[in-house]
């Protein structure tokens, strides 16, 4: 790696935020040229494959309809077998100025976040502007003991947008489903973002946000 400028090595490595730059406009350059269907889907999935094999899958991140979908079953078998499940909302925190595409952002935070998680955690989007991580069989201590995980991992990681980060647990959040579930989470950091002054971590303590 390159990173004094000598002129005589390889050129620095690009960060992660350059290299999905890169590929959403080489993406949206191909999405637009007068190639065939096919063409195209074969120039995407090339352009994919690079990516995934550094190690940065932007197809990994599931839709916000695809995390409800997983997620409902995770709540009918969590409630059938009376498990608990830790729940920490990520957003881009735009209390402090905002580049780029929310979505190429939260993609570029999950190749950070995803390493910590277990084969049988839940991570997807649950909006057009947040992400969320599910934890079955998982209370909410051992829950802040993630949130606290990925939100170290992406302070100390290269090139990464300030983030909020929520948590809360199922037995806090009362009966709900799926759809509420999510809501529930988009509402508490719609609030943590318009409080202009507040942290970037805060927590549910049976329905009330609790600032860190």
């Amino acid at each position: 790696m390159n990173l004094g400028g000598d002129p005589w090595l390889p050129p620095p490595d690009p960060s992660p935020r350059e290299i999905l730059r890169k590929f959403a406009a080489l993406k949206k350059s191909i999405s637009a040229s007068g190639m065939t269907i096919d063409e195209k889907d074969t120039q995407l999935a090339a352009l994919s494959s690079q990516l995934a094999a550094a190690g940065m899958d932007i197809a990994g991140l599931r839709a916000p309809s695809e995390t409800l979908a997983e997620l409902d079953r995770e709540l009918k078998r969590s409630k059938r077998h009376r498990h608990p499940m830790a729940a920490v909302a990520i957003a881009i925190d735009p209390r402090k100025g905002q580049q780029g595409e929310i979505t190429d952002q939260l993609h570029l935070l999950s190749t950070v976040i995803s390493p910590h998680c277990r084969a049988e955690d839940l991570l997807g989007m649950i909006d057009a502007k947040r992400m969320a991580v599910f934890l079955p069989e998982t209370g909410f201590e051992s829950g802040r003991i993630f949130a606290e995980r990925i939100r170290n991992a992406i302070r100390s990681g290269f090139g990464m947008p300030p983030v909020l980060i929520y948590l809360t647990a199922l037995d806090k959040e009362g009966e709900v489903n799926a759809q509420s579930f999510s809501v529930n989470l988009s509402r508490a950091m719609e609030k943590m973002a318009a409080d202009e002054k507040g942290p970037d971590f805060a927590f549910n303590t049976t329905g009330a946000i609790s600032w860190r």
